[in-house]
């Protein structure tokens, strides 16, 4: 529709841009121009600018009508406010807080009053009220308000302590009180309350009305902890000993027993002692710790109570006697527990232990050492004789298997048959089934071992293997070999044969176990058989590889891979130990030169090896990698800029190995930083062919030559193949970097590249 003329002339400025021939704009930037900071800062003002009702905004007033303007605007839009979100507190507080700021406090009133019916049940709207009645000093007002507050909900903790406070605050100590008994006799006052006005009846001086206070307390209530405040605010804060001692003897009367003996609390008689300690009673003090270490049931008490009464022995107690003291009492203490509970082996080993110190301790006189030795050994015998069905708690069975082992070990000097038999009896009865306990097969085993009887010894170790093999009765068993050797009992062939198969029948229980593997290297590299030491130590570097690719974390992986290393580690220094005897022997003209180099090759060829390990550790993992980016990602996702933090142990490991090589590998000159040329281009060489070798596998792994794949495929192939083969690359820069002349750097410059091919996309058709 086409606009008139005079709605043209209507539309003042923007008549120019409605006109249909082409209006001049000026699109040059303008001479002054506004950052970022200033765009933000402008809104950031118009923002604060816009609420009128934000105590951070400055509204200046030039009058008493843009005064009267201003109230009535703002209070038109809290009048709004409060309408529609009258269920928000916040919104009828902000409203009342602006009417006191603007000393209109009947209309504060008023508001409030209005929020009560909506917020009435709500602690803080009483609070709010409260405190602003108080803030512009309407102590009467405020007072009210509190007495309303208490009044609606009772069971507010905070009401009555902010009253409580107004009222102290202006120095109406009765009014406090009518407080504190109006709070006391509502519905279920808290502890707290009771325990407040107690101590508010002291800080006035009156220790009659504290101590009325603290018995209805305790009349009330009739717990533990209203006893214990009691005492405590007689010895503490009034500093009534007498009385607070009174106290405490009239709670051990009130109480049930469960609170008295340490079946459910024994605060009480604690508390009763040390309230003896303070009024210098010290002997009846020491009767209430002992008739507790009687009458004491539970566990966790006795401890604590025994720690107490160490504690006033140490301080109040006789130095010359307090230890014996002490240890009398524990022991008494755990007698008992162990009359209480036959089957409480925890307190037969602690009571065996205060005994065998008291044995090391009484050395230079025989006969107390002689009791003490006596009484250890009824307590052993004692636990040993215990019966206990392994079958139902086989947990209490190894427990008692402990105790059985230290009897044997006890009185193994004067009774050998006793401690035979206990040990006996303790295998037969043991549920190897369902808990494991091979200690007790090894320590059978020794006692047989000291005394010579090494067929008895291998027959439990042999049973043992049967039942409970673990690498601890193999090295024990192992070292029972070596001791029949030492001792002429086992020829040294004899023992080699049974060592290797102990060693075998333990690497095929336990393949992972990389003490076993090293040992059974050790071995024979002490019996100077070589190879087989070095046979060994590659069949535990191939186990332990694929343990780690199985692995179900990297923690565990490299975990192995660690012991893999040790494993390879070992094995390069035993061959380079031979080596050097190799040259120490043409040296001596012994050894002619072809033996010499055929180790030394064989030597190269294991750093080979070593290298080829590690990448192909590193392989695995990358390979893993790219398949997972496959799936999240499509084949054809490209590689990142750089390798990711999940690769950096494996690059890092193939890192480490290829300096570990170049440094044993390069042979120094007499020139000092030159090396033989022959050990670095046979490094060169290596970082060659593994180069040749890996980029066509690697690619042939990663798809890029499937006939059935795409162009974009291949290509992309190539490029991940490129980016996995990179640390060799990068390796080998570095040595040559290191180590090589200028004109062999530039010589193997164009062959770290990949060469590059024109793809034939219509290889197979003719036209």
């Amino acid at each position: 529709m086409k606009r008139r003329r005079r709605e043209k002339e209507n539309m003042g400025p923007a008549a120019a841009a409605l006109r249909r021939r082409s209006v001049f704009r000026d699109a040059r930037a303008s001479t002054t121009q506004l950052t970022a900071a200033q765009l933000i800062a402008d809104a950031q003002e118009m923002q604060r600018g816009a609420g009128p009702v934000n105590d951070s905004t400055k509204v200046v007033i030039n009058s008493p009508e843009e005064l009267a303007l201003y109230r009535q605007k703002t209070r038109a839009e809290l009048e709004e406010r409060v309408k529609r979100g009258y269920s928000f507190l916040g919104n009828w507080v902000k409203y009342a807080r602006w009417e006191a700021q603007q000393k209109d406090f009947e209309r504060m009133r008023s508001v409030l009053e209005r929020a009560v019916i909506f917020h009435g049940t709500s602690p803080v709207l009483w609070r709010e009220y409260a405190e602003l009645e108080e803030e512009y000093g309407f102590v009467n007002h405020a007072r009210a308000v509190w007495d309303r507050g208490v009044t609606a909900l009772p069971s507010a903790t905070d009401l009555w302590l902010k009253y409580l406070v107004l009222e102290q605050a202006a120095g109406q100590e009765g009014r406090v009180r009518d407080v504190f008994n109006r709070w006391l006799s509502g519905p279920a006052p808290p502890n707290c309350a009771w325990e407040l006005f107690a101590l508010f009846e002291a800080q006035c001086q009156r220790a009659d009305a504290c101590r009325n206070v603290a018995r209805r307390y305790v009349e009330t209530h009739g717990e533990v902890e209203t006893w214990l405040f009691y005492g405590s605010t007689e010895l503490n804060v009034l500093g009534n000993v007498e009385r607070a001692v009174k106290v405490y003897e009239t709670a051990m009367k009130s109480l049930p027993e469960s609170y008295i003996n340490g079946e459910k609390d024994c605060r009480i008689p604690l508390a009763w002692a040390d309230a003896l300690t303070a009024a210098k009673k010290y002997e009846d003090a020491r009767h209430v710790y002992h008739r507790m270490l009687r009458e004491c049931t539970s566990i966790s008490a006795l401890d604590n109570i025994f720690a107490a009464y160490s504690h006033f022995e140490r301080l109040y107690g006789d130095n010359e006697n307090c230890g014996a003291v002490a240890v009398a009492v524990a022991n008494a203490m755990y007698q008992q527990r162990i009359a209480r509970n036959p089957y409480d082996f925890d307190a037969y080993v602690s009571q065996y232990l205060i005994l065998r110190d008291a044995i090391q301790h009484n050395k230079d006189d025989e006969s107390s050492k002689e009791n003490s030795y006596e009484e250890a050994l009824r307590c052993l015998t004692s636990a040993v004789h215990t019966r206990v069905d392994g079958a139902k708690d086989p947990i209490a069975m190894q427990r008692r298997a402990v105790i059985v082992m230290e009897y044997a070990r006890f009185i193994e000097e004067r009774d050998i048959t006793a401690a035979r038999a206990a040990l006996a009896s303790c295998i037969r009865e043991f549920p190897f089934k369902t808990a494991w306990c091979p200690r007790l097969w090894v320590e059978a085993a020794a006692l047989e071992r000291r005394h010579g009887a090494y067929s008895e010894a291998r027959r439990l170790l042999g049973a043992a293997l049967n039942l409970s093999a673990c690498p601890e009765v193999f090295n024990a068993a192992l070292q029972l070999e070596e001791e029949a050797c030492a001792t002429g009992e086992l020829s040294r062939e004899d023992r080699v044969q049974r060592s290797r198969t102990i060693f075998q029948t333990a690497i095929k229980k336990f393949p992972q176990d990389f003490t076993l593997w090293d040992g059974y290297a050790k071995m024979e590299e002490k019996e100077e058989q070589f190879h087989r030491s070095d046979a060994l130590r590659a069949a535990c570097i191939h186990s332990l590889s694929a343990a780690a690719r199985a692995a179900s974390s990297m923690a565990d992986r490299y975990a192995l891979l660690e012991k893999v290393d040790q494993a390879w580690a070992r094995r390069l220094a035993l061959r380079r130990r031979m080596v050097r005897a190799a040259q120490k022997l043409r040296s001596l003209g012994t050894r002619n030169a072809e033996e010499t180099k055929a180790e030394t090759t064989a030597l190269q060829k294991l750093y080979r090896e070593l290298l080829d390990s590690v990448w192909e550790d590193y392989k695995y993992e990358a390979v893993e990698w790219k398949r997972k980016i496959t799936t999240t990602g499509g084949i054809l996702s490209s590689p990142p800029e750089r390798m990711p933090d999940l690769m950096a142990p494996a690059v890092a490991r193939w890192g480490e190995a290829v300096g570990a090589v170049t440094n044993f590998a390069l042979v120094p000159t007499q020139r000092t930083g030159e090396y033989e040329s022959s050990s670095v281009d046979w490094m060169r060489t290596v970082f060659r062919e593994m180069l040749e070798r890996e980029r066509p596998d690697l690619l042939r792994q990663l798809g890029g030559v499937d006939d059935n794949a795409s162009y974009e495929a291949v290509q992309q192939a190539k490029i991940w193949g490129e980016f996995l083969v990179s640390p060799i690359v990068t390796e080998w820069r570095r040595f040559e970097a290191t180590y090589a002349t200028p004109e062999e750097l530039e010589a193997v410059k164009e062959f770290m590249k990949p060469a590059k091919r024109r793809t034939r996309l219509f290889a197979g058709r003719k036209f």
